[in-house]
């Protein structure tokens, strides 16, 4: 190998330690479980892949044993075809970061991304047979083709398209990483035209490597910060959490039907001691515990709230469940908080007998809990209503935001009930 060649693949094994380094900090870091972080991870795999390909085709390149020939010709064909799909695990991780901040997936752009990925794909192969992108002389050294420009074409493609996506999402980004997503997609694209013309050096890997590295120390820094603000929302939140889930009026008028129970159906009475002493035992668990919780014991908790109230409200609720998931945990106190709205705000609010329908199921790897109620409903848009200004939607929305990288949503019509829906990724962290 020559000197410049000698330098490359040095250059490209530190690439390779550095990629596996940063890989392990984020796998082994506890709160990193979530989608964003996962496809980071994938996409330094898969550049470290590719510059294992690059140096491996550097280091046989013109020997013509069988080994060489061998070896020159995988190594460069995974070269560029992991030059590709390192572009689309890029754009899924960007619509990971979009949809963790609340932002909509647009997957028109991650649509067209697939489809040149697989042109680009489909290009290389037919080239193996067709040498239209690239072929190798008699000492077994790789030349370029007359069509290798379209692999450069469709690599600027995917670089607009990723770009148009990251500015359609930018109110969705944290204008840091917007800056830095921006640079992501700018580098490679200018090493795209730059390597056209500047054979010999792999620009695009060295730039891909950088962009990455960069991205990552953003990554890393952004999740700090973002970890020591939740510990500190989470220790207000439990605070607060006695004061406003267990009302002091609930309390006294469960001892009120249990009270009456006793001298007319004593077997109730003991029915509904067991149903009190499991909502008591769930709340003060909650107190003292910012862990996740499994769902049925969870679930346990807001069947003896509403058990309970059945029985002060007797033929004006019906409560039904539907559950068709409960391998998946989420944060004590928060299924019952937004039962207790159905009934207090819901079917309380109106003058017939309600409905609470409580469901569960796994649909696009999230675990989806909705409870549902047709009482009276309200306006979206009236601040009482509105995020942060009710303390127990208020508390169950952060918390499940932070403990488990969710999302929680209210959806109401006055005289038509309420829908809440929580949605908890299926890959969870552990809390």
């Amino acid at each position: 190998m020559s000197t410049l060649s000698t330098f490359h693949v040095a250059l490209e094994f530190w690439g390779i330690i550095f990629c596996g380094c940063m890989c392990l900090v984020i796998g082994t870091t506890k709160p990193e479980r979530r989608s964003s972080s996962i496809y980071l991870m994938q996409l330094l795999v898969v550049n470290s892949l590719i510059l294992l390909a690059d140096a491996l085709a550097r280091i046989f390149r013109g020997d013509t044993s069988n080994l060489g020939y061998i070896m020159v010709r995988v190594s460069n064909f995974f070269t560029f075809a992991l030059g590709y799909t390192i572009i689309l695990h890029a754009a899924y991780y960007f619509r990971a970061l979009v949809f963790e901040n609340g932002g909509k997936d647009d997957r028109k752009i991650i649509r067209v991304t697939q489809i040149l990925c697989i042109a680009g794909l489909l290009l290389l192969t037919v080239s193996q047979f067709t040498h239209w992108l690239y072929d190798f002389d008699s000492d077994n050294k790789y030349f370029r083709g007359e069509w290798y420009w379209t692999s450069t074409v469709i690599g600027l493609l995917l670089m607009v398209t990723l770009i148009t996506g990251i500015l359609r999402c930018r109110r969705d980004l944290n204008k840091y990483v917007l800056a830095v997503a921006v640079l992501f997609c700018a580098m490679p694209a200018f090493a795209l035209i730059l390597q056209y013309f500047f054979y010999g050096i792999s620009f695009i890997n060295i730039f891909d490597t950088i962009s990455i590295m960069v991205f990552f120390f953003l990554h890393t820094t952004l999740r700090e910060r973002e970890i020591r603000e939740k510990t500190a929302t989470i220790r207000e939140m439990q605070g607060s959490i006695w004061k406003s889930q267990i009302q002091p009026h609930f309390i006294f008028n469960s001892l009120t039907v249990i009270q009456n129970l006793i001298s007319k159906d004593p077997e109730e009475a003991s029915e509904a001691v067991t149903d009190f002493s499991q909502f008591l035992r769930g709340s003060m668990d909650a107190i003292n515990s910012s862990n996740l919780i499994p769902f049925k014991d969870e679930m346990r908790t807001t069947m003896g709230y509403l058990s309970m109230e059945k029985r002060r409200f007797v033929g004006k609720l019906t409560v039904t469940t539907d559950i068709k998931d409960t391998d998946f945990k989420v944060p004590p106190l928060s299924i019952q908080p937004l039962a207790e709205n159905a009934v207090r705000h819901g079917i309380r609010g109106s003058n017939r007998p309600g409905t609470l329908l409580i469901s569960t199921r796994l649909e696009d790897g999230f675990h989806i809990v909705e409870i549902k109620d047709n009482g009276a409903g309200f306006d979206t848009e009236n601040i009482y209503f509105k995020p942060g200004s009710h303390i127990g939607v208020a508390n169950v929305r952060g918390r499940i935001e932070s403990l488990c990288g969710g999302t929680l949503d209210l959806k109401s019509r006055p005289g038509k009930g309420t829908i809440a829906t929580i949605r908890i990724p299926e890959e969870q962290k552990d809390a």
